[in-house]
């Protein structure tokens, strides 16, 4: 059974755009495991973070609306948790997260 998330994920602002472009690729290739689906993704640009985190103070976040298995969740915890470029990420479940349209928070850019 398949439910919906809302997930966010920081990855160090110092990555190529090739090593950020092989996270993105492991991400879509880990939800369209076992029938999930992407509903929508942003790129939400490079900002100045509140915390440091890894001795870094800027990140570039990515923000994904998914439908994901259980087994897919759990795949995806799973590589954020051993990623080291990917400093913080954020899992939101709920049918009402999802919407036709992304209305995340409006970001300023820093």
């Amino acid at each position: 059974m398949l439910k919906n998330y809302e997930f966010l994920y920081t990855t160090n602002s110092k990555l190529s755009a090739e090593e950020f472009e092989k996270i993105k690729e492991k991400i879509d290739s880990i939800v369209a495991t076992d029938g999930g689906s992407i509903i929508e993704e942003k790129d939400l640009g490079t900002r100045t973070l509140l915390l440091k985190r890894n001795k870094t103070t800027r990140g570039t976040l990515r923000i994904y609306q998914v439908s994901l298995s259980t087994a897919g969740l759990e795949a995806l915890r799973n590589f954020v948790l051993v990623t080291e470029s990917i400093l913080s990420h954020y899992i939101v479940t709920g049918d009402s997260v999802v919407t036709p349209t992304m209305t995340p928070f409006e970001y300023k850019t820093a």
